[in-house]
Formats: C-alpha cells, sequence, structure tokens
C-alpha cells in the first residue's frame, strides 16, 4: 500500500511530502485557514501492523502547534503560525 502525498501550497520547498492517510483531513483543513503560515509533516512510524483508531493530540509549540496523528501508523505535523488557540480549536472540529 502506498503513502498519500501532500504537495499543498502550504508545503515547505523542501522535505518529504509522503503522510498517513489519518492525516490528510487535519491537513486539507489547516491549508483553508489563512492564519496557517505553513505546514511541514514530519517522519512517519509503522505500528507494527496495526491500523487503530485514528486520533489527533494537539501540543502549542513555539511557532505553532505540534499535532501527533495516529492511524495506519504515527506521524507529527507541524503547523506554524501566529495564533495557535485558534488554529487548534478550528482543526480539533475536523473529523479524521
Amino acid at each position: 500500500m502506498s503513502m498519500p502525498t501532500w504537495h499543498g501550497k502550504k508545503a515547505p520547498k523542501k522535505g518529504h511530502s509522503s503522510v498517513i492517510e489519518a492525516a490528510m483531513p487535519i491537513i486539507k483543513a489547516a491549508e483553508k485557514l489563512d492564519a496557517v503560515k505553513r505546514i511541514s509533516p514530519g517522519l512517519i512510524k509503522s505500528i507494527g501492523g496495526k491500523s487503530g483508531e485514528k486520533r489527533a493530540k494537539f501540543k502549542e509549540v513555539r511557532g505553532g502547534l505540534k499535532i501527533t496523528i495516529s492511524g495506519g501508523g504515527v506521524q507529527i505535523i507541524y503547523i506554524y503560525t501566529a495564533e495557535p488557540k485558534q488554529v487548534r480549536e478550528a482543526l480539533e472540529k475536523v473529523k479524521l
């Protein structure tokens, strides 16, 4: 099974574009938010054959948000924004 790739307008110029399927709804929603300046997907960690429940864990960090998404693997997505609370509230409503 191949991983989906993402080449959105808020993607970093360099780096990989593979994302786990569970991350796509959050990435697509974040891309539509004016407050989001950049979206940077991190490396994908496999979970030994378990697909598991899809979920997202949000944490405010300097420069924006760190979102740990699980479901068919685990991936950290960094969202760069000056308004992390507003972006978090919008993204927490996204169905994975």
